[in-house]
């Protein structure tokens, strides 16, 4: 049971948030389903390839295949609400990070707001992503336009109860 109403199509305001984000910058986009996302990140000149593993979504994304298969490395990869279908999350992270030179982005449904067994509350989330110290903390409130994600300190991002999702960009270099 939801606790209240999820958004329409959530991804919409996470894509056209990193699409503002980023200029003239390589992205690839795992578990890109439908594709969606193609033209939403493509603002600012952004070259972006679509992934997805599942193979009935073979003519609407770039690359079919297991994150292990991808050859070359990105600007930035983003997974957008995707970690929380993963088995294994830390080696999909190094996966992401392989790929990644610059960034990574990930985002997941805020438990507290989306019950549901694989969302993840802001805790379990960022401790997936512990380790690295180069993080930046974003919260997607309810709304339609990227207008309503934030960027928050680390203390205001894991004990948030309130916000529709959960955003974390990793940088490999210190900023």
């Amino acid at each position: 049971m939801w606790v209240n109403e999820p958004p329409g199509d959530s991804q919409k305001v996470w894509h056209e948030f990193i699409g503002e984000h980023f200029y003239r910058k390589t992205i690839l986009d795992i578990g890109a389903g439908g594709a969606e996302s193609k033209d939403r990140l493509s603002v600012g000149e952004n070259t972006v390839t679509t992934h997805d593993i599942n193979r009935a979504l073979m003519d609407r994304v770039d690359l079919i295949c297991e994150l292990d298969k991808i050859e070359g490395t990105f600007d930035v990869v983003t997974a957008f609400d995707v970690i929380e279908h993963v088995v294994n999350c830390i080696r999909f992270m190094d996966q992401l990070f392989t790929l990644a030179t610059e960034r990574v982005f990930i985002t997941t449904p805020n438990r507290f707001m989306i019950p549901r067994n694989w969302h993840y509350f802001p805790k379990e989330f960022y401790g997936i992503v512990k380790w690295n110290d180069n993080l930046k903390y974003f919260l997607r409130f309810k709304g339609s336009n990227f207008d309503n994600i934030i960027e928050v300190n680390k203390e205001d991002f894991l004990i948030n109860k309130d916000a529709w999702g959960l955003g974390l960009m990793i940088s490999k270099d210190k900023e």
